[in-house]
């Protein structure tokens, strides 16, 4: 934790008892950036840790994809490895793309989706003859189905082969009272290759996604 901080304190209190759920970041050496790490929990705690800056509250961690965030930091072009401990990610992104997949269902009704569809029954990682989809939607008046395709980073054209087969299976298996089946790419950019084929198809939409974070010093 930062200087000064300890188990007394409400933040840490509600994490230490269960109250509250944390999504755990993580940066190296005071750099700006921040990693996401997913939601986890707090296996053990010690108050009056001595640190370069003053004494703090030290908290042991277990984050379900740690292990596998850290590998994807070992092997990723993007990484900087110095010596044993130091990871740089890129922060515009999830480092996995079940989370961002977490993030959007747990926040469907705040997106531009939640406003017209709902997560169809089983609609996460929905079974298909070519693979399960990512998220699987039905308009609320029953009229359209909508199949979201998460990429965690840059997407590319195969993306738009793949969505169209999802939509073929779902317009062949579910849209039997000829309900539209839409498609749509979520990612944080788009290379060219899927511009222009995105520019042949006018049933899938793309959309960016922009990892926002802050964080504000609390006087206590």
């Amino acid at each position: 934790g930062k200087p000064r901080t300890h188990s007394k304190q409400p933040t840490f209190k509600k994490i230490l008892e269960g109250k509250t759920t944390p999504h755990f970041f993580a940066r190296w050496d005071q750099k700006p950036d921040f990693t996401y790490l997913g939601i986890g929990s707090v296996v053990d705690f010690q108050d009056s840790v001595l640190t370069r800056e003053g004494s703090a509250i030290e908290l042991t961690l277990a984050v379900k994809d740690a292990k596998d965030i850290l590998n994807y930091a070992a092997s990723s072009e993007d990484s900087s490895v110095k010596g044993t401990d130091e990871i740089i990610l890129p922060p515009s992104s999830f480092v996995l793309e079940k989370h961002l997949e977490d993030y959007i269902c747990k926040n469907w009704k705040n997106t531009i989706f939640g406003r017209e569809f709902d997560i169809y029954e089983n609609g996460r990682q929905y079974q298909t003859n070519t693979g399960p989809l990512d998220i699987l939607a039905k308009r609320k008046d029953d009229k359209e189905f909508l199949v979201l395709e998460l990429k965690r980073d840059l997407a590319s054209d195969v993306v738009v082969g793949q969505t169209l087969s999802y939509m073929g299976y779902i317009k062949q298996n579910l849209a039997l009272n000829d309900e539209k089946v839409r498609g749509c790419i979520i990612a944080t950019n788009a290379d060219q290759r899927l511009r222009n084929a995105l520019s042949s198809v006018d049933n899938i939409d793309f959309y960016e996604y922009k990892i926002n974070f802050s964080m504000n010093r609390i006087e206590t």
